[in-house]
């Protein structure tokens, strides 16, 4: 069940922009005062440059359920060293650096859980002219395709920050989208349209701070998916498909009828179109 939270959230990550805009200020603003309330210590202080369209946000409003009811405490701070009883931790102000200085004390502890994140998937494997400048993760096609070749789709690798509350639905549209360039030819973008589009990408987020493609909103995502097949005739067909994982008979029939073409004029690639299925996906060498 979607909470009042996770709305708040979700109609921000529709801003289609995907950046900081003159107007920010305003759901940040409402943001501290209805979401935060009595918790505002814990927000990005103002005049940090951290901005709601800057870095992945907190949204678990169970947490702040905790932290209200006296279940849980949350600290900023840094852990100085753990001992037999718990951990001495320095409690800093907000605004103060990591490691800056701060109120040293001694938290008792019998269970210490190390939750600092995960470790981001190695791209080593992949070839040294998928990392040329500038056109280096995250500056990629879709940011998870290698503008050298569309049929490398490195999911959830590339990402940086964003901003969302539906984070499970691109996984299964970017694979669509790989599934749909391995089976048909035409649909393919090429590198040259890849990397056009990166920088015309890049270019209406000039204003943004840091790099353009570090951060996307769920809104600007949908925005690149739409558009992205809008603009080639031969994805029409699969978009059905790639957006709500329906409909893969059509376009899988409709290419295996531009193989049997090609096969009897010799030209062009013949597809893998039994890749797809309707029961289930599966890639044919």
């Amino acid at each position: 069940m979607l909470s009042l939270a996770d709305l708040r959230i979700s109609l921000l990550s529709l801003n289609v922009f995907g950046q900081e805009t003159i107007f920010s200020f305003i759901p940040e603003a409402l943001l501290r005062i209805f979401f935060y309330r009595d918790l505002k210590d814990i927000s990005p202080p103002k005049g940090s440059g951290k901005g709601i369209f800057t870095e992945t946000p907190m949204v678990n409003s169970r947490v702040f359920e905790l932290v209200r009811s006296g279940k849980a405490a949350w600290r900023r701070g840094d852990i100085k060293r753990i001992d037999e009883t718990g951990v001495v931790f320095n409690t800093r102000a907000q605004g103060v650096p990591k490691g800056g200085p701060g109120s040293e004390e001694h938290i008792d502890a019998d269970i210490i859980i190390l939750a600092t994140g995960y470790t981001r998937p190695s791209l080593n494997f992949l070839p040294k002219p998928f990392f040329e400048e500038p056109y280096h993760p995250p500056n990629w096609y879709l940011q998870v395709f290698p503008p050298e070749d569309a049929t490398v789709c490195c999911n959830n690798c590339t990402y940086v920050n964003a901003i969302g509350t539906v984070g499970n639905y691109h996984i299964g549209i970017y694979t669509r989208f790989l599934l749909m360039y391995l089976t048909d030819p035409l649909s393919r973008p090429s590198p040259r349209a890849m990397r056009l589009w990166i920088d015309w990408t890049t270019f209406l987020k000039r204003a943004t701070p840091g790099n353009a493609l570090d951060f996307f909103t769920y809104g600007e995502l949908l925005y690149w998916f739409i558009f992205v097949i809008l603009v080639n005739p031969f994805r029409w067909k699969w978009g059905a498909f790639v957006l709500f994982g329906i409909g893969a008979q059509l376009p899988i029939s409709i290419v295996e009828r531009e193989d049997r073409i090609r096969e009897y004029y010799g030209t062009g690639p013949v597809s893998g179109s039994k890749a797809v299925n309707g029961e289930g996906y599966g890639i044919t060498a």
